[in-house]
C-alpha cells in the first residue's frame, strides 16, 4: 500500500524536479518519446510530465484510503508547483480502476503544455485463491473427493503440508508451501517450496466493528422498558392535533382518524392504529409509552419524523401498514413482529431488547412481503436475542434495500442467531453482524453484502455458515468465532467475495467448507475443520473481492503492460 509518508516524499521529490526543470536541468531523454515543442517550451513539457507523476501517485494514495472504487468521482483540479494536474477516471470497479493524469503547465508564450499518463490501477487483499495459515509443526491439510472433487483455481499458499488426491487439483496456479513441508499426491498441481519470511494472514482491525457493537448494545439495554399506563379509553372520532400535549390513557383507538402536532406526548396500554389511520407528516418531536403493545393494522402509516416509540410489549405491523419516516427510534422491551404487506421506508431504528426478538415474516403462518428501503440514512434492526428473517414458506418474501444493519447480541445464548432463510429473501447492500451465530440457507440471496460474527465470550455457538442451494451470497463473510468449525460453507452454497476466519485471541475456530459449494474470490482461513477441504471449487477473481472495512490492502499498484504516456 501507498502510504501517506511515503505519497508526500514522493511528491516532495517531484516539486523539486520541477524547480530543476526550470533551469534545464532535466532533458529530453527524461520524456521517454519525443515531443514537437520549440526550445522555449521545453522547460514546461518537462514540468507537465512530472505533474501527470505526481498526480498519479497523489490519486492511488487516495485509493489506498477506500474501501469501495465503484463509486469513486472525478476530484478537482490539483495545483502543484508552476502547475496543475487534473485527473479523470473510468471503467471503475470495487477493486480496478483506469486513470488518465493530465499535468498542465502555461508557457512564456501563453499556451499550456501538457503531458499524460494512463495507467490501470488496481489493489488486492490477496493474490491467493486459497490461503491457509496453521502454524506449528505437522500442519496438514487433504484435499478431500468423496462424493466430488475439490478444485483451486488460481495461486495457493500452504502453511503446512497439502495432499491433493486423484481427481484434485490446482489450475492455472501454483502451490506456495513452506519451507520444510511439503505437496503431495496423485491430483494435478504445480507446487514451490517458499523460505522464511512466510506470507501471513491479513490482520483485521476490529475497531470499525466493536465501535457499532457498543453503540448497539447501549441501545439494546434501553429498550428495557417499564411503562404504567393511564386510565380510561381513548377512541378518536375525528382527526386530532396534539401539539403540546400531554395525554394518559388506558388504550387509544384511531378509528380511522388521522393523528398531527408536535412535541406531544402520550402514555398508554395498547396503542391501536388502523382502518387507513395515519400519524402524518407533519407530526414530529413527540413520544409515544406503551405498557404493552403497538399495534399497526389495515393500512395504516405513521409518516411522521424525528419520534420515539417504547413499548414494555410487543410491536406489530400487520396488514398493509407502512413507516415512512425519518430520524425514528423504536424501543421494544419483547418483540418486532410482522406479517402481510408492510413497509418501512426512511431511516432510524427499531430496537429489541435482550428478552426480545426481531421477527420479519418469520412464522409459518405469515404472508405477504415485508420491504425495508434504506433512505437520506440508515435502518437500524437491532435485537438482544434472536432475529429471523422470513419463513420456511414459499407465500413469503422480505427485501432489504440500501444500508440496512441487522444485529443480534446473543451475548451469552447458547442457541441463538440471526437466521436469514428462504428463496424469497432479497437483501442488498446491508452489514450483519452477530456476537454468536449467523445462518443464512433456503435459497436465501444476500448481494453487496458483509455478514461479521464477533469472538464471543465462549466457543458454543459462535459460528457463521451459509448453507444450501441456491443460497448465493455476494461480499465479505468474517468470522472469528470460536467453534470447530466456526465457518461452515456447505451443501452447494455460491459466495462470490471475500471468505476469511481467523481470530487473533486463541487457536480455536476453523474452517468447514465442503458440500460441492464454490467460492469466486478468496478464501482465507486460519485452518480447516478436521485437516481436510473440501469437495468444493475455490476461484481467484481479483475484481470479485471487496476490501471490507478492518482490512488494508496488500498493495495499490499498477497493472502491468497498462501504463501509457506523453
Amino acid at each position: 500500500m501507498i502510504r501517506s509518508n511515503k505519497a508526500q516524499a514522493l511528491i516532495a521529490a517531484i516539486v523539486i524536479m520541477l524547480i530543476l526543470a526550470l533551469f534545464g536541468v532535466i532533458g529530453l531523454s527524461l520524456l521517454g518519446t519525443q515531443i514537437g515543442h520549440s526550445a522555449t517550451g521545453l522547460a514546461e513539457s518537462t514540468q507537465a510530465f512530472y505533474l501527470a507523476n505526481a498526480g498519479l501517485e497523489w490519486y492511488m494514495q487516495q485509493l489506498a484510503n477506500d474501501n469501495n472504487w465503484s463509486n469513486q468521482v472525478n476530484p478537482p483540479v490539483q495545483s502543484l508547483g508552476p502547475g496543475t494536474f487534473e485527473v479523470t477516471l473510468s471503467n471503475k470497479t470495487v477493486n480496478k480502476i483506469n486513470v488518465v493524469s493530465t499535468g498542465r503547465v502555461m508557457g512564456p508564450d501563453g499556451r499550456y503544455r501538457e503531458s499524460f499518463i494512463q495507467a490501470t490501477v488496481r489493489r488486492s487483499l490477496t493474490k491467493y485463491a486459497v490461503f491457509w495459515n496453521e502454524l506449528g509443526p505437522g500442519a496438514q491439510l487433504k484435499f478431500i473427493n468423496s462424493g466430488g472433487a475439490t478444485h483451486v483455481i488460481g495461486d495457493m499458499w500452504s502453511r503446512g503440508t497439502t495432499i491433493i488426491d486423484a481427481h484434485s487439483d490446482v489450475t492455472n496456479g501454483i502451490i506456495y508451501y513452506a519451507q520444510g513441508e511439503k505437496v503431495a499426491g496423485s491430483g494435478s498441481y504445480t507446487a514451490r517450496e517458499v523460505k522464511p519470511p512466510f506470507p501471513q494472514i491479513p490482520l483485521l482491525d476490529t475497531s470499525y466493528y466493536d465501535k457499532l457493537m457498543d453503540d448497539w448494545n447501549s441501545r439494546i439495554d434501553a429498550a428495557d422498558i417499564n411503562i404504567s399506563p393511564g386510565s380510561g379509553d381513548i377512541d378518536l372520532t375525528s382527526n386530532v392535533d396534539w401539539s403540546g400535549k400531554d395525554i394518559a390513557a388506558r388504550d387509544i383507538n384511531t378509528n380511522g382518524f388521522n393523528i398531527t402536532g408536535t412535541d406531544f406526548k402520550v402514555t398508554c396500554r395498547d396503542f391501536n392504529i388502523g382502518k387507513a389511520s395515519e400519524i402524518d407528516s407533519h407530526a414530529a418531536g413527540f413520544t409515544i409509552n406503551c405498557s404493552r403493545n403497538f399495534n399497526m393494522t389495515e393500512d395504516s402509516q405513521i409518516n411522521a419524523n424525528k419520534y420515539r416509540i417504547n413499548c414494555s410489549n410487543n410491536f406489530n405491523m400487520v396488514d398493509s401498514s407502512v413507516i415512512k419516516s425519518r430520524d425514528f427510534s423504536i424501543y421494544i422491551d419483547d418483540n418486532f413482529d410482522t406479517d402481510g404487506k408492510v413497509l418501512v421506508d426512511g431511516n432510524g431504528y427499531i430496537v429489541c431488547s435482550n428478552a426480545g426478538q426481531i421477527r420479519l415474516h418469520s412464522d409459518a403462518s405469515d404472508s405477504g412481503i415485508f420491504t425495508a428501503i434504506a433512505s437520506e440514512g440508515n435502518i437500524y434492526f437491532l435485537s438482544g436475542n434472536d432475529m429471523t428473517v422470513n419463513s420456511d414458506k414459499d407465500d413469503t418474501a422480505v427485501v432489504l434495500k440500501g444500508a440496512c444493519f441487522l444485529y443480534s447480541r446473543n451475548r451469552s445464548g447458547t442457541t441463538n442467531s440471526i437466521t436469514i432463510r428462504n428463496k424469497n429473501t432479497k437483501i442488498d447492500g446491508a452489514t450483519i453482524i452477530a456476537e454468536r451465530r449467523i445462518i443464512v440457507n433456503s435459497g436465501a440471496n444476500i448481494t453487496n453484502g458483509i455478514l461479521y460474527v464477533d469472538y464471543a465470550s465462549s466457543d458454543t455457538n459462535n459460528y457463521l455458515q451459509i448453507t444450501d442451494n441456491p443460497t448465493q451470497v455476494t461480499g465479505s463473510l468474517i468470522s472469528r468465532g470460536r467453534n470447530d468449525s466456526s465457518l461452515r460453507i456447505n451443501k452447494e452454497a455460491s459466495i462470490t467475495g471475500l471468505v476469511y476466519q481467523h481470530n487473533d485471541r486463541s487457536t480455536r475456530g476453523r474452517a468447514e467448507v465442503d458440500g460441492d459449494s464454490t467460492i469466486t474470490g478468496a478464501l482465507m482461513v486460519r485452518q480447516f475443520d478436521g485437516d481436510s477441504f473440501g469437495p468444493a471449487t475455490v476461484t481467484y477473481n481479483i475484481d470479485s473481492i471487496p476490501l471490507p472495512n478492518g482490512f488494508q490492502a496488500e498493495e495499490v499498484t499498477i497493472e502491468s503492460g497498462s501504463w501509457d504516456g506523453l
